[in-house]
């Protein structure tokens, strides 16, 4: 049995090389997806390595929740508990991580993308406490010296000896770079630009307070109950809890990164599991009276079903193994994909034998499975029956496969109405698997409906058309395969796309045409954005053609017995993004739609709050919110409610003047500004003369607050392409395997006077509509399916995705494009063989 199933396989080596090459794209895709995740979450091992000696840590209470990749703000650790520590014989040290973001050797930001994660630390020399030690060069010894880690170094091109330049909240500062350092062993902190400099720089100023304060054993010992009576008011834990959280606070982000990118791998081999089960339909249909003979002579079910199943195994090797060489190839490629994208995430050479099983487990796992049911089919027919004929759908099967269709389709309806109504977004997602599933198994109603629907306009094309159209109806039940794995790549890519454009529209819509502002002054990079300084404010204000300067500073806060409150729809997150800044000036700048009360009140410790903000909350004019901040508890009165806030990522909950900074103990530099005047961009960027701020035009400023979403689209459509490859290759693998079976057909048609040509143009018909069908279809889920999610997710505040026609578009020529192209070249080679050729093969 094993040498006849290598050669049949051998023999039908072109039917199953397109199956073979599906097989080795969702493996490679898979593999190095898990590849890359793996090495993603290697990077918290440099916390571990340098923080061994760290026995206690110190934090302050937390003031407001993280969003996404953004820590939580914390209360600051006074400084008086580290000379409380000192003097009870702890080795303690405090770290304030001042902003501190290094300058490339041609005069730009460098280090990190987001400006928080460019800090500056003291050196602490010998201290078991120092998780940093030198590679090249030497320590920084007095203020004007400094030492940078390694990764930041590499990518800022610069050496040992160079005088460097970095921008603080006190603006452009200078000094000589004396040395290259490592973290725990590793070329950099994780996802942070480190600048090592002496401990009384003035950059570290005469802080009042710590963001951590860390303690090792000194001629005391430290446990926690110990430190805690020197340090009331704060959190205490021990080292290595610290450490957990950290690394847990990296892979809480990463992890969801590794899920995003993990679904997308699951999608192609999906994809690719479609296209096997089709390719074993369509190939043991063809092999019936070949399995109806072996049954004739003596061969046994079971022997049948192990035969088809060693075929299946043998194709599933050789897909894994092509693979596996193209996951461990396709890894490094996919994490260079994401540094052009701008999303840069650290990760180590770890190679995990994980990964390459699971893709040895997927691979064979998934071919196998995917061959059963059709093996089991083709060998339950009757040895005389399937000498008749060779087709092994069973009216029956169809039959239940519509009821099934429609029953799952009532029960996702069913679902979906309740978790709209509910605001629950787990019977949502059963509700749009569902609606999935019915669609996917009722796809050759689909197809026929589309057939019997397109017959009269094909028709006038003559028989060409006609022929396209009833081939598709009367092989719909084999060519539906085919449309389902486009329909899944395109709904997602779909998907996707509606949910960018909603979301940018949510994001920039209704705040962005309330904006009237000239210019904006921000920071390059992302939020939150490096200072501008009140000196560098002064200047601007002295320009001609600034009639009004609006200053915008930012901190969190949050309600005080309500600390999980999260404003409804994107960009929602712990706690409640609060803007302070001048309210008259700012009326120059942003068209308020007022709700209630009135602007005039807002001053003090009275604010004004977003509809949607105020509803969370369940207050009104006159009510008073207590919150924590960085100063303690506040109490804040509602003076107004608008409409819409300030236009941003997220947007702002509560807006207050600028007499409400110090209750708030806000005393950072304003992190952007509208410019209200003719005053050119030019002037202002040279008043500010710093390389992390720029001055945009209002639209310019607009647009891109949405261009982080342009990002992840484009990683979306990258990940996504690889699904519709697949899917293509599933229509092409269907368009070859459809005209092996009717190579009498086509005989027959070729010899009642058809031409190559209309053979050609009717096979090319036949699956270009087959490709309508699935993209059209998978558009519509992908509407609904969005439809669904953001109306569950913002409460009804986004009833209905934004549509762009024009991409719209794009989707289905894309699509339509693809179909023809994976389509083009079998039907030519059947529409140019030679008709004695095909009755020969028949």
């Amino acid at each position: 049995m094993i040498r006849r199933t290598l050669k049949l396989a051998w023999f039908k080596r072109n039917r199953y090389a397109l199956t073979v090459v599906a097989i080795a794209l969702s493996v490679a895709f898979i593999v190095s997806t898990l590849l890359l995740t793996t090495s993603i979450a290697d990077v918290g091992d440099p916390l571990r390595a340098a923080y061994t000696d760290v026995d206690v840590v110190i934090t302050g209470t937390e003031v407001a929740g993280g969003d996404g990749p953004a820590r939580a703000i914390l209360t600051p650790v006074p400084s008086s508990i580290v000379d409380d520590l000192r003097a009870s014989g702890f080795d303690a040290v405090g770290f304030s991580d001042p902003y501190a973001q290094i300058l490339t050797a041609t005069g730009q930001a460098g280090g990190q993308d987001q400006a928080a994660a460019n800090i500056a630390e003291p050196w602490l020399a010998d201290s078991p406490l120092n998780g940093f030690s030198v590679i090249d060069g030497r320590p920084p010894t007095n203020t004007d010296e400094a030492v940078l880690d390694a990764t930041t170094a590499e990518s800022a091109a610069l050496d040992v000896g160079d005088a460097i330049q970095f921008v603080s909240d006190d603006g452009v500062q200078e000094a000589t770079l004396v040395g290259i350092a490592e973290f725990g062993g590793a070329s950099n902190d994780p996802y942070t630009s480190t600048l090592l400099l002496a401990p009384d720089h003035p950059v570290f100023g005469t802080a009042q307070g710590f963001d951590r304060v860390l303690v090792s054993e000194g001629s005391a010992t430290p446990t926690i109950g110990a430190i805690g009576t020197l340090a009331p008011d704060t959190t205490v834990e021990s080292g290595a809890s610290w450490i957990a959280g950290e690394v847990d606070a990296l892979n809480d982000f990463l992890g969801f990164f590794s899920t995003f990118l993990t679904v997308f791998a699951v999608v192609a081999v999906v994809v690719g599991m479609v296209i096997v089960t089709n390719t074993f339909t369509v190939s043991l249909s063809q092999r019936t009276q070949e399995l109806a003979l072996l049954r004739l002579v003596g061969t046994t079910r079971k022997q049948l079903l192990a035969q088809v199943v060693l075929e299946a195994i043998l194709l599933g090797a050789v897909g894994t193994v092509l693979g596996i060489v193209l996951g461990l190839a396709g890894v490094s490629g996919l994490g260079w994909f994401l540094d052009v994208l701008g999303l840069v995430i650290e990760r180590s050479n770890t190679i995990s034998p994980t990964a390459l099983g699971i893709g040895v487990a997927v691979g064979l796992g998934v071919t196998v499975f995917a061959s059963v049911r059709p093996a089991w089919k083709a060998t339950e027919v009757a040895p005389i029956e399937a000498l008749r004929s060779a087709d092994v759908e069973v009216g029956g099967d169809s039959a239940r496969r519509r009821i099934m269709s429609l029953a799952v389709l009532v029960v996702g309806l069913v679902a979906l109405g309740w978790g709209i109504a509910q605001s629950d977004i787990l019977f949502t997602g059963v509700a749009i698997g569902a609606i999935f599933l019915s669609l996917y198994l009722g796809a050759d109603q689909l197809v026929r409906l589309a057939a019997r629907i397109t017959r009269p306009v094909l028709g006038r094309a003559g028989p060409t058309g006609t022929i396209a159209s009833r081939n598709l109806e009367k092989n719909a039940g084999r060519t539906a395969a085919a449309a389902s794995a486009l329909m899944i790549g395109i709904s997602l890519i779909a998907f996707f796309t509606l949910m960018a454009a909603t979301i940018g529209q949510f994001i920039a819509g209704d705040a962005g045409a309330a904006l009237e502002t000239d210019l904006v002054i921000q920071g390059i990079g992302s939020q939150p954005e490096p200072a501008i300084g009140d000196a560098a404010l002064n200047r601007i204000a002295e320009i001609d053609g600034v009639d009004a300067l609006v200053p915008l500073y930012q901190t969190s806060v949050s309600p005080v017995g309500d600390a999980e409150f999260e404003r409804a729809g994107p960009g929602g997150g712990g706690g409640l993004g609060t803007t302070l800044t001048d309210i008259g000036a700012l009326q120059t700048a942003y068209r308020f739609v007022v709700n209630a009360g009135t602007l005039a009140s807002i001053s003090g410790s009275t604010v004004i709050i977003d509809q949607a903000t105020a509803d969370g909350l369940g207050i009104g004019i006159g009510d008073s919110v207590e919150v924590t901040s960085l100063a303690g508890q506040v109490e804040l009165q509602l003076g107004a409610i608008i409409e819409t806030s300030l236009p941003g990522s997220p947007q702002p909950s509560i807006i207050g003047a600028l007499d409400l900074r110090g209750q708030l103990g806000v005393d950072d530099p304003a992190t952007a500004a509208y410019v209200v005047g003719p005053a050119a961009a030019s002037t202002i960027n040279a008043a500010i003369d710093l390389p992390t701020v720029e001055v945009v035009s209002r639209d310019d400023y607009i647009d891109g607050l949405s261009s982080n979403l342009d990002t992840i689209l484009a990683l979306v459509y990258a990940l996504l392409a690889v699904a519709v490859i697949v899917a293509l290759i599933g229509i092409a693998n269907t368009v070859s395997l459809a005209i092996s079976e009717r190579v009498g057909e086509i005989a027959a048609t070729r010899a009642a006077g058809a031409s190559s040509r209309q053979i050609f143009w009717s096979l090319l018909a036949e699956f270009g509509l087959l490709a309508v069908v699935g993209i059209l279809a998978g558009l519509a889920f992908a509407w609904v399916a969005a439809a669904a999610f953001f109306n569950t997710l913002s409460g009804g505040q986004i009833g209905t995705p934004t549509v762009d026609p024009i991409t719209g578009l794009l989707i289905v020529a894309a699509g339509l494009a693809g179909a023809v192209a994976a389509s083009w070249f079998p039907a030519r080679s059947a529409a140019t063989t030679d008709i004695l050729d095909v009755l020969r093969a028949d």
